[in-house]
C-alpha cells in the first residue's frame, strides 16, 4: 500500500502539470486564431489591395464589429452579399452552421448574438492586453 501511495504522489503532480499545460496551450492556440481573425478583419480595407500602414488609422467599435461580421459571413457563405435580416440560402445552411460553430469555438460571437458588441469589445480589450492593439478613449483602437 505504501509503495502505491508513493507512486501516485510522484506521478499525480506531473500528470496534473502536463494536463494543465496542455489545456493552456489549447486555449492559447484558440486565442491566437481569434486574434488573427479579428486583425485580418480590421485591416481589410474595402476596395483597396493593401492594408493601411500600422498606426495610421484608428477604428471605432462599430466599424470593427461590422468588419468582423462581414469577415464571418464571408467565411461562412463566401462572397454572397447578406445582411443581418436576410435569410441564409437553403443550399448553404449546412456550411453556414458548421463555420459559425467553429468560429464560436474560437471565441468569436455569433453573427445573430444580441450581446455581440460587448463580446467584440471584450476581445479587443484582450488584444490590447496582449499588445496587438492600442486603445484610444473613448472607443477607438489602432493597430500599433
Amino acid at each position: 500500500m505504501g509503495l502505491i501511495q508513493r507512486l501516485l504522489d510522484l506521478i499525480a503532480p506531473t500528470l496534473r502539470d502536463r494536463l494543465l499545460s496542455g489545456i493552456s496551450a489549447f486555449r492559447k492556440a484558440h486565442r491566437k486564431k481569434r486574434h488573427r481573425f479579428v486583425l485580418v478583419a480590421i485591416a481589410t480595407e474595402p476596395g483597396h489591395l493593401v492594408a493601411p500602414e500600422p498606426g495610421e488609422r484608428r477604428y471605432d467599435l462599430a466599424t470593427i464589429d461590422r468588419r468582423v461580421y462581414i469577415a464571418q459571413m464571408n467565411a461562412a457563405l463566401g462572397d454572397v452579399p447578406l445582411f443581418a435580416q436576410d435569410p441564409i440560402p437553403a443550399e448553404q445552411e449546412r456550411k453556414y452552421r458548421k463555420t459559425i460553430k467553429a468560429q464560436c469555438k474560437l471565441g468569436l460571437p455569433d453573427p445573430a448574438d444580441q450581446d455581440r458588441l460587448h463580446k467584440i469589445e471584450d476581445i479587443l480589450t484582450e488584444m490590447v492586453e496582449d499588445g496587438l492593439l492600442a486603445f484610444h478613449p473613448p472607443n477607438m483602437w489602432v493597430i500599433p
